[in-house]
């Protein structure tokens, strides 16, 4: 999802969201919007690896999750490329990040 050097926008936050968060990757890819609450600024997650949690967010998450970009009609957080879907794979950007550094 590199188009002419600029990775795709959902794969930098996904990045981010998992060093801000310490939450597993699936957490973050299957994050929707409505398991997050901006005024407890905590991530509600009905469903991760050991079941329900809820994760505690800093300043930095909460700024970096308002100012992401919400598609109409698409509850996903990491959205992908398909109307109403989400990024499903983000192995080609890593392989890229880890290309770039040698």
């Amino acid at each position: 999802m590199d188009v002419k050097g600029v990775e795709f926008p959902s794969a930098i936050l996904t990045v981010r969201l998992l060093i801000l968060t310490g939450c597993r990757l699936n957490e973050i890819m299957t994050l929707k919007w409505e398991y997050v609450e901006f005024t407890d600024k905590v991530l509600r997650l009905p469903d991760s690896k050991t079941g329900a949690k809820v994760v505690h967010l800093g300043q930095p998450a909460i700024e970096l999750l308002k100012a992401a970009e919400r598609i109409e009609h698409n509850p996903w957080v990491i959205t992908g490329t398909l109307e109403e879907k989400r990024l499903s794979d983000l192995r080609p950007f890593w392989q890229r990040v880890r290309a770039r550094a040698g």
